[in-house]
């Protein structure tokens, strides 16, 4: 399945390791790694899933790149090369976000796939209410999106001018596999749903009765 690798991460650059459907939590009261001393860990330019460096560009990233890249390799073409897709375009967000130094890769990957699923879905027209989205507050508070213990459980956007399609990084987005409850009716969304909603394990409510 898509994110096959992420589903076996074995974290050694952060503080949270996780599945689908199994969370580690990390202590969020520790403080936050000093990077500044931090040296390079390859002497050599990053790659990505292709052996091909990435080159590092104006408003770019190459380690986020790379990293995203790497939580994608069950796509048989990552979007990232594409600079008009949604997700490309969520990478630049993130990648330009004054927040990024403080996340770890767990909010990192989160984040990529919700604001993936919001470009996607606001191509054709924007979004009635999107208050939190493209913001740097945490991701729980953005419209629609309810936690429980820093972890996503429920998807609310029903009735909220959505288009477009619903892009497979959107299973990104319910990192952690709590979401038990996904609400998108009566909206314009088109397009068939990716096969990736299947790795909510616990997801008991999905109402897509769109327009």
């Amino acid at each position: 399945t898509l994110y096959a690798e992420t589903s076996r991460l074995a974290c050694d650059c952060c503080t949270k390791c996780f599945k689908f459907g199994e969370v580690h939590p990390v202590n969020e009261n520790a403080p936050p790694a000093d990077t500044n001393n931090e040296q390079p860990a390859h002497s050599s330019p990053p790659t990505d899933t292709t052996g091909t460096p990435i080159v590092q560009t104006n408003g770019e990233n190459a380690e986020l790149k790379s990293m995203l890249i790497k939580h994608m390799s069950g796509l048989e073409t990552h979007p990232l090369t594409d600079e008009e897709s949604p997700p490309y375009k969520a990478y630049l967000w993130l990648a330009n976000s004054s927040n990024l130094n403080e996340l770890d890769v767990f909010r990192k990957l989160r984040r990529f796939g919700l604001m993936s699923f919001y470009l996607a879905t606001s191509s054709n027209f924007s979004w009635k209410i999107d208050s939190g989205w493209k913001t740097t507050d945490h991701e729980c508070t953005w419209y629609g999106i309810s936690c429980e213990d820093n972890e996503v459980i429920e998807i609310s956007l029903a009735s909220n001018r959505l288009s477009g399609t619903i892009p497979p990084e959107f299973a990104l987005g319910g990192l952690g596999g709590k979401v038990s409850s996904i609400d998108l009716s009566q909206n314009s969304i088109g397009g068939s749903l990716p096969s990736e909603i299947g790795d909510f394990h616990n997801l008991q409510v999905l109402d897509l009765k769109f327009n």
